[in-house]
């Protein structure tokens, strides 16, 4: 028989906050950054920092970034790549809103590899026909770079 209520030990730790984010990968770093304006934010991860899988992520981040590159031309090689299980609305969107993402990335402190003239580094991979990888390190796994941005980085747990 399943009890009606579980029973849990006492928190180790409490904390005041306006703001709770679970998780420190790349969604849950931007998300508390910007949730910064709202007041106190607490990032819940599940060890360290840097234990999430954000920082193993193969390449970086695709978006047509290129001026010779187009959402549309992103759009035809997700869509072939995918060989069908892809849906394609939410490729449309997450192509068309990709340059702009990685754009707001950079303002919240993400950096990415430059090239010689300053632009950002991009690389070719997978079924992209143009280079459109936007990556960081000698390794080119995505690294979490905007979590490392915050000047006022706190820890605001009571043990």
């Amino acid at each position: 028989m399943i009890p009606s209520a579980l029973t849990a030990p006492d928190p180790g730790w409490t904390a005041r906050t306006d703001v709770v984010v679970i998780g420190s990968g790349i969604a849950g770093l931007v998300a508390a950054l910007r949730c910064r304006a709202h007041g106190r934010v607490l990032l819940v991860t599940k060890a360290l920092l840097d234990a999430g899988s954000t920082r193993w992520a193969q390449g970086g981040i695709a978006a047509a970034l290129a001026p010779d590159d187009t959402p549309g031309e992103h759009l035809t090689d997700t869509l072939v790549a995918g060989v069908g299980l892809c849906d394609e609305d939410a490729v449309r969107t997450l192509v068309d809103e990709g340059p702009d993402a990685v754009r707001a990335l950079i303002d919240l402190g993400a950096a990415f590899d430059r090239a010689d003239g300053g632009d950002i580094a991009l690389t070719r991979e997978g079924g992209h026909r143009r280079r459109r990888i936007a990556a960081r390190g000698a390794t080119r796994r995505a690294r979490r770079s905007a979590g490392r941005c915050s000047p006022r980085s706190r820890t605001p747990v009571s043990r």
